[in-house]
């Protein structure tokens, strides 16, 4: 079940660079247009991701909302939403008191 993806988001200036939520196994980044992956959302306390979003105006800001919309029993609940400046080296949250 931790192959579901449940969102993607393109760095807009640099299409071959772009991350994929996944249900239940974090967030992964490509920057060779999906030849490679890397994880760069696996140490917090979910790992069940929902959304991500790219700054188009600053790139290496990303933010993920754990949780998923569509829980099933693999499946684990989100705690907030994260945020990454330097492209998902590193990451705040949960923000707003998660």
């Amino acid at each position: 079940m931790s192959g579901r993806f449940t969102d993607i988001a393109v760095n807009e200036s640099n299409p071959y660079e772009f991350y994929a939520a996944a249900a239940t196994g974090g967030l992964w980044k490509t920057s060779d247009n999906g030849v490679t992956w890397k994880v760069v959302f696996e140490n917090q306390a979910t790992n069940s991701i929902g959304v991500v979003a790219v700054d188009q105006r600053n790139p290496q800001t990303v933010w993920v909302g754990t949780g998923e919309a569509t829980n099933r029993q693999s499946s684990g609940w989100g705690d907030g939403v994260y945020k990454s400046t330097d492209g998902g080296e590193t990451w705040t949250g949960p923000l707003g008191g998660g």
